[in-house]
């Protein structure tokens, strides 16, 4: 019979008798239930025993217990030849880990009630310098197994190691081997010392990692040495993705993931960085000869290197531009309409097709869409074209209003419409005002005066600011500034401009206080009005002086950017962090505007990217230039904002129509008030009969109308 309560127990009697059973469990021998239970009551009166608990005795006792056998394990092994050490060792560790688990089951109440009571706090651990120990007796039982374990092995790591990472390298020869055995042998320099958060790597890494990333290294050195002199190219490309994708399918089943990492950087160095000259060298004949699985495959090899895409990327700029130029040259007609048309042809082919380069071959990359954005532009910056004749202008936008007549969706045009038109009227690139306000009254003329109000107010908010922004510079003197400051003050509702959801650089000095006395003059001149800024559309004229000056129009952000580097030595770089920190942006608002600066050249990052510098040997043949940053992606969002204020006007424009009708007629029934609103809104846009219904409705309950009780479909207007 057990009993619960405290009694005299003889730790002598009761350990003999419990030290079998122990044994048994630690080699994983079958243990009766009886037994089973019998004993971890044993364990429960030793912990409780009276008038003293042998807590500590029986810890002190496990603890020599433990050291007892693995000494004896270590004594067998020693006695095991190398070629059967890696399996005697197996088996003995997954005997010694699958009985010290139950045996940590067994102890149980030990470990609550005695080492869990001794352990240090975790705040101890972390910021006191305690550490645990078999000594303090505060490590628990399958703990102090792993501790002796751990100890045990580091005698027997020489032996071990070599061979584990001569299996491995067996491996990589094609040799089969016992992948499962050999990843358990692993994952026990891990397992050891799991319990230990500060060195709970340590062993693993100075035994095995170390040693393995040196074998590696040597090992594909010399293989890709072989390899490069045997093979073609093309040929060694595909061959070392397999290499590569082999070793790393093989490193995450034998080894802990943290290495797996690190021992593809080592083969990649060897395998790929090494050769990269003679890569990039195969690659001219790629893109010549636009060989797109070679040029996949070898995008693929280099996407993990810092500089790996660099030279592919300009080989594919450079191509394009080159195809770009032939297709210029084959634009044969002698009509200038027709010719015109043949390039834009040729342009869009030339975009299509190496658009469905970089979404296939460069799997989307968006360093390689930027590359064909850049090779493209300067495709259509190397046209001289001759500038249009009024009469000819006039003529195509004639033939543009004929097509628009048949437009029936006119308020989406009218949208895009505005917002491209905004976007031409502050970066100056419209063609001319007054081709401009043309087709700004031709469009008048077909839609009506509603229709183009907006961009009438547009044009009225330049002009407006142009002789705001020349009686602020005479009232503070246009030399006070040391800049030249140009404010466009646009009227709220009548431009498709909203603040970004991304925060702006701080402005430097020179700027802030241009802003701050232009927001003084405006308010006193116009009291009661409130200037909301919004910088992130702005852009500025900087001048650049390197062996000849540029001008260069760049956004409000990249001024502020290069700014950081005006007052810097020539030797001097800046780090990607010091940037952000000292502009105040988010790493990739940050990437936005520094990406046409370098692209251009006029800054330079080091073969990490992370540290920048301005580019002293910088040339263009030309002294203007215009690096502007790439849109933020917010296109989706931007086009479902637009999608939902159009279907919000229409049902404004609806209600209206509604209301202007039921005025007039007084009564009328649902189909005869639904023909005349089409016929209302048809020149604008085609609205669906489900939507004038649903207006006619919101109009009821807003009691604009009101439906008759004698017939259901008639409705009166409420006047």
């Amino acid at each position: 019979m057990c009993t619960l309560k405290p009694h005299q127990v003889d730790f002598d009697l009761a350990w003999n008798k419990l030290v079998r059973t122990v044994d048994r469990v630690l080699q994983c021998e079958d243990v009766a239930k009886e037994t089973w239970t019998d004993t971890f009551f044993t364990i429960y009166s030793l912990c409780v025993a009276a008038p003293e608990p042998h807590c500590g005795s029986l810890y002190t006792h496990v603890n020599s217990f433990l050291q007892q056998h693995c000494q004896a394990v270590l004594q067998r092994l020693d006695q095991v030849p190398d070629v059967e050490l890696l399996a005697a060792y197996h088996r003995s560790w997954r005997t010694y880990y699958d009985g010290s688990s139950y045996l940590h089951r067994l102890f149980r109440y030990l470990n609550v009630h005695h080492v869990q009571k001794k352990q240090p706090s975790d705040a101890d651990l972390c910021y006191g310098g305690m550490t645990r120990s078999a000594d303090a007796h505060t490590l628990e039982v399958f703990e102090l197994a792993m501790d002796i374990w751990y100890r045990m092995l580091q005698q027997l790591a020489p032996r071990l190691c070599p061979l584990v990472l001569a299996q491995i390298e067996l491996s990589r020869r094609g040799v089969s081997i016992d992948g499962s055995r050999l990843s358990s042998v692993v994952q026990s320099f891990v397992d050891v010392v799991h319990w230990d958060r500060k060195r709970c790597l340590t062993f693993y890494t100075e035994q095995i990692e170390q040693l393995l990333l040196a074998q590696t290294a040597e090992f594909y050195a010399a293989e890709g040495d072989a390899l490069f002199a045997r093979q073609p190219v093309h040929r060694y490309i595909e061959l070392v993705l397999q290499l590569l994708r082999e070793d790393g399918e093989r490193m995450q089943a034998l080894l802990h993931p943290s290495s797996v990492d690190k021992v593809r950087q080592e083969a990649e160095q060897k395998l790929v960085e090494n050769f990269l000259p003679q890569l990039n060298q195969a690659a001219v004949g790629f893109v010549e000869q636009e060989e797109s699985t070679n040029l996949a495959n070898l995008f693929q090899l280099t996407r993990s290197l810092p500089e790996g895409h660099k030279e592919l990327r300009r080989l594919f700029e450079a191509h394009i531009c080159s195809a770009g130029e032939q297709a210029l040259a084959t634009v044969g007609s002698s009509e200038p309409a027709a010719a015109a048309q043949e390039f834009v042809d040729g342009l869009r082919q030339l975009h299509e097709k190496f658009k469905a380069w970089v979404r296939g071959t460069f799997n989307d990359d968006a360093q390689f869409d930027r590359s064909l954005d850049l090779a493209l532009s300067k495709v259509v910056n190397q046209l001289d074209a001759a500038a249009v004749s009024d009469s000819e202008l006039e003529e195509k936008l004639s033939q543009c209003i004929g097509i628009f007549k048949y437009v029936e969706d006119k308020d989406v045009f009218q949208r895009h419409y505005q917002r491209l038109l905004s976007k031409r009227l502050i970066l100056g690139v419209s063609h001319s005002s007054e081709a401009e306000e043309g087709m700004i009254s031709k469009l008048k003329s077909a839609c009506g005066y509603e229709f183009t109000s907006k961009f009438q107010r547009m044009f009225h908010d330049v002009r407006l600011s142009e002789s705001q922004s020349s009686d602020f510079a005479d009232a503070h003197g246009r030399d006070a500034l040391g800049i030249s400051l140009h404010v466009f003050v646009l009227t709220q509702g009548a431009w498709p401009l909203q603040a970004s959801n991304t925060p702006f650089p701080r402005l430097p000095s020179p700027l802030e206080r241009g802003v701050t006395l232009f927001q003084r003059y405006y308010t006193n001149k116009f009291q009661g009005r409130r200037l909301t800024w919004l910088h992130a559309h702005g852009t500025a004229d900087m001048k650049l002086k390197f062996s000849r000056t540029y001008s260069a129009t760049v956004g409000a952000a990249q001024a502020i950017l290069l700014l950081q580097f005006n007052d810097l030595p020539a030797s001097r770089t800046l780090s990607l962090a010091d940037l952000a920190n000292a502009v105040g942006v988010g790493e990739a608002e940050l990437q936005r505007c520094l990406a046409p600066l370098i692209d251009c050249g006029i800054l330079q990052a080091d073969a990490t990217g992370q540290q920048l510098h301005v580019n002293q040997e910088f040339h263009s043949k030309r002294s203007r230039l215009r690096v502007l940053p790439a849109p933020a992606k917010e296109a989706e969002k931007e086009q479902e904002r637009v999608a939902s204020q159009i279907q919000e006007d229409r049902k404004f424009f609806l209600q209206a129509a509604i209301v202007r009708i039921m005025k007039d007629r007084k009564r009328l029934n649902f189909n005869s008030l639904t023909q005349l609103v089409l016929v209302q809104t048809t020149p604008r846009f085609k609205p669906e009969v489900k939507m004038i219904k649903t207006c006619i409705e919101s109009l009821i309950e807003k009691e604009y109308l009101t439906r008759s009780q004698a017939k259901l479909d008639e409705i009166s207007y409420n006047g």
